[in-house]
């Protein structure tokens, strides 16, 4: 006859199963209460006669099936943890990556706004002698085309440089002397006289004095001759 299982068998079963999934512990409960338990506990219950009449070689079979049920327990929470602590710190880095990137944008609208302070509030001619008064298009900041007007001032404005954008239907709207500086920087970049005949090839009007034109030469350069020849072109 088998004999039965040791108290402290039993007692180690006992805890084994609060220490591995709730899943396999409530399997093995109901597997003990049916088979191997004297006084059926209700629900499977935690009383001490849960597994009583559990035959001891079956007793040890049940050990080592819960110590490996614990095991892999464990070692499925110490991957949860690694993904967990993975996880926490790439939300730190992108959480410290976006507040760097706040600080370099707020550092960087500093030193603008510092540099446009210390700019001339008129533009001068002497900043752009390379870009003569014409009308000029260009890609913008967000890299759409645009059209503008540069202006050289006359009389008390002599010297300075006037920029103005041009949109279709509506009346030239002045730019403030920082954002005409930089449609000036644009086209001096882009180079003046390619950047007037794109003007030109786009509106169909010329580059440099505005009026539309009307031979195929013309259309085809972007600039009238009269105005070519004036501007050294």
């Amino acid at each position: 006859m088998n004999r039965l299982v040791t108290p402290k068998q039993l007692t180690f079963i006992h805890n084994l199963l609060d220490q591995v999934g709730p899943e396999t512990r409530q399997t093995a409960k109901a597997w003990l209460d049916a088979n191997y338990t004297s006084q059926r506990e209700q629900a499977y219950g935690h009383g001490n006669k849960l597994g009583d009449l559990l035959p001891r070689d079956k007793a040890s079979e049940v050990i080592e099936r819960l110590l490996a049920a614990k095991a892999n327990k464990a070692h499925e929470e110490a991957e949860e943890r690694a993904e967990q602590e993975l996880n926490d710190s790439r939300e730190m880095q992108a959480r410290e990556a976006a507040e760097e990137e706040r600080r370099m944008e707020h550092k960087l609208a500093q030193q603008a706004e510092a540099e446009a302070a210390e700019l001339p509030r008129y533009i001068s001619t002497d900043e752009y002698p390379d870009v003569p008064a014409g009308r000029y298009a260009v890609d913008n900041a967000d890299g759409r085309l645009g059209f503008y007007h540069v202006q050289h001032g006359k009389r008390k404005w002599t010297g300075k440089v006037f920029v103005k954008h041009h949109v279709a239907g509506q009346e030239d709207q002045r730019m403030s002397a920082a954002a005409g500086r930089t449609i000036l920087a644009r086209i001096q970049a882009d180079g003046p006289e390619a950047a007037s005949a794109r003007y030109g090839h786009e509106l169909g009007h010329c580059g440099l004095c505005g009026r539309e034109l009307t031979n195929e030469d013309s259309r085809a350069r972007g600039i009238g001759p009269v105005c070519a020849d004036k501007a050294g072109w």
